[in-house]
């Protein structure tokens, strides 16, 4: 970032990309301010102006950034990488914090909290938010999840049946069958059974719920 820009980044104040502050608080705020920025699209932290617009600058940019970088490391989970770069503005000197845009996302405080940034600041991640993150991130599998609604008469059970033709089963075995109930395993073993009799679609839901040969 050169001098002009952060003029203009000054001029135009806080957005979804830019924060500003006069110096650094407490350790669990800057967490809070670096996790909400990887978790959205990332973006810029700017340490040495105040929150009148002024340019205050920072005393001291190595403590600086030694102390930014150990919330970095210590206070988010995964830990985050930042870039930092100084500019002088005059006889001030601000630090500029780049955060990128998280790979490892959904980032948390190590207190356990997880935020995301809108145009107005950061706020808690909402329950949503949390599940697109993870599954963005490639944390979740649908083909591994639960699903914990449905009951038997939902499978497909032709497809379950050339599934298990073309992995060269005759009939359940272990591992596939202990993902059944008995009763579960009994159904399905019917339907195949009435497939081979007369070559029926084999068990259909009727309206009651009940299976039927079709």
């Amino acid at each position: 970032m050169g001098r002009n820009e952060l003029q203009e980044r000054i001029a135009r104040w806080e957005g979804l990309h830019t924060e500003f502050k006069g110096r650094i608080g407490s350790p669990n705020e800057l967490a809070k301010d670096l996790v909400c920025m990887a978790n959205t699209d990332g973006g810029q932290l700017i340490i040495g102006v105040s929150e009148d617009r002024s340019i205050v600058g920072v005393e001291d940019t190595d403590a600086t950034h030694q102390l930014v970088d150990n919330i970095a490391y210590n206070n988010c989970e995964p830990p985050l990488t930042v870039i930092q770069e100084v500019l002088a503005m005059g006889e001030a000197k601000v630090v500029v914090v780049n955060i990128p845009k998280g790979s490892q996302r959904p980032y948390r405080t190590n207190q356990g909290m997880y935020y995301t940034r809108t145009t107005s600041g950061c706020r808690h991640a909402s329950r949503e938010e949390l599940l697109r993150l993870f599954q963005a991130a490639g944390s979740i599998f649908y083909d591994e999840t639960p699903l914990l609604r449905l009951s038997i008469s939902d499978l497909d059970l032709d497809a379950f049946d050339l599934y298990l033709q073309e992995t060269g089963q005759k009939d359940l075995q272990i591992p596939a069958a202990s993902a059944f109930r008995p009763d579960q395993r009994s159904a399905i073993r019917r339907h195949r059974e009435l497939r081979r009799s007369n070559g029926s679609k084999g068990l259909e839901r009727t309206p009651s719920g009940r299976d039927r040969a079709g």
